[in-house]
């Protein structure tokens, strides 16, 4: 039973134009990308689901018109960390970052 959805929002190309000290993980990659899935479900196991979308695509755009707009509106910095439909971070994060993160909104949950 999934009880956390994780959704990690970037825009393919753009990552690391805002920081290139390293700030942050670039979640463009696939190998990041991998390594959040095995971390998250090694940590929280089948309690959780994660997916990337790229700003840019028409089907996430669509799916996530609230949040698109707000990015355009609101200049959010990319990437995005949305747990269960909210953002929990906007900007530059790290694999702890991610995971402390998505552990708080697990607790919330559960109350």
């Amino acid at each position: 039973m999934v009880s956390l959805k994780v959704t990690i929002i970037d825009r393919k190309g753009e990552a690391g134009k805002l920081c290139a000290e390293g700030c942050g993980v670039d979640w463009t990659q696939e190998e990041n990308r991998n390594l959040a899935r095995q971390n998250l479900r090694g940590f929280f196991g089948d309690r959780v689901q994660v997916e990337f979308l790229d700003l840019d695509a028409p089907s996430t755009q669509e799916a996530f018109q609230d949040i698109a707009r707000r990015v355009q509106d609101n200049n959010l910095l990319l990437p995005l960390l949305v747990v269960n439909g909210e953002v929990r971070i906007s900007g530059f994060f790290d694999f702890r970052m991610l995971r402390d993160m998505v552990e708080v909104a697990g607790e919330l949950g559960r109350g």
